[in-house]
């Protein structure tokens, strides 16, 4: 509910309707990856005038394509100011300096409180590990994946990657295994069982799970048996190509 409660908050800003259009921002900026996203679905042609410099990699932005036309920014008061922005959106715990900077500039700022709604940072990281366990679990009973971080304390409990280690799988050039991993994630994307899946691009042959706070663990327990399923459906269409 608080996630909806933002989106539609940030909607709101960028809308443009009726008497409210000539107090709505015209020239906004993120600095953020995750609002970068939600900034580039929302925003009107030409109002996105800066997001950050992360959002046009392609191995972690889903709109990377989206981003290749709109400038980038650090998150440094040069980098913004350069865009001569009316609104600034960030991440309520971050950049508590750059936002003090932003304030005596005179630029309006947009704070996304969610973190801080559901309990801070603890509250965000108890998540993520339990998504993590959950998802281990499934890796623990299951043959053909294994996390691409063998040793757990150098493993994300966020972006989680993981490796096809099937023995069908792994005979295959690098090339043919690229190929797999690409059309598991896209059974899964067509299913509408998962979003931006794929893992890294230099990487090994795999999956990228993203486990952070905004992902509830029962859809992370929800998403293994489609992980199975796929798997199954793209090694089939393999062996009778």
């Amino acid at each position: 509910m608080t996630i909806c409660r933002t989106l539609i908050g940030v909607l709101f800003l960028f809308s443009t309707v009726g008497a409210a259009a000539a107090q709505t921002p015209q020239r906004v900026v993120t600095v953020n990856l995750c609002l970068d996203q939600m900034a580039m679905r929302l925003a009107a042609p030409g109002q996105l005038v800066g997001v950050s410099y992360l959002s046009r990699d392609p191995r972690i932005s889903v709109l990377a394509d989206r981003a290749a036309s709109i400038p980038t920014v650090r998150a440094t008061v040069e980098s913004i100011l350069t865009l001569r922005p009316d609104l600034v959106i960030f991440d309520r715990d971050s950049h508590a300096t750059l936002k003090r900077l932003l304030r005596i500039a005179g630029i309006r700022m947009l704070e996304v409180k969610w973190g801080a709604s559901i309990g801070g940072l603890a509250e965000m990281q108890r998540r993520a590990d339990a998504n993590l366990a959950a998802l281990a679990e499934w890796v623990e009973r299951t043959g053909w994946v294994e996390f691409l971080a063998a040793d757990p304390a150098t493993r994300s409990n966020t972006s989680v990657c993981l490796k096809v280690v099937d023995a069908r799988i792994t005979a295959l050039s690098d090339e043919a295994q690229a190929d797999f991993a690409k059309k598991l994630a896209s059974a899964l994307e067509k299913e509408g069982a998962a979003l931006d899946i794929g893992g890294y691009r230099d990487a090994p042959a795999g999956l990228r799970i993203w486990c952070g706070a905004t992902v509830e663990t029962s859809d992370i327990e929800a998403l293994t048996p489609w992980l199975d399923w796929a798997f199954a459906s793209t090694l089939e269409a393999l062996q009778t190509a």
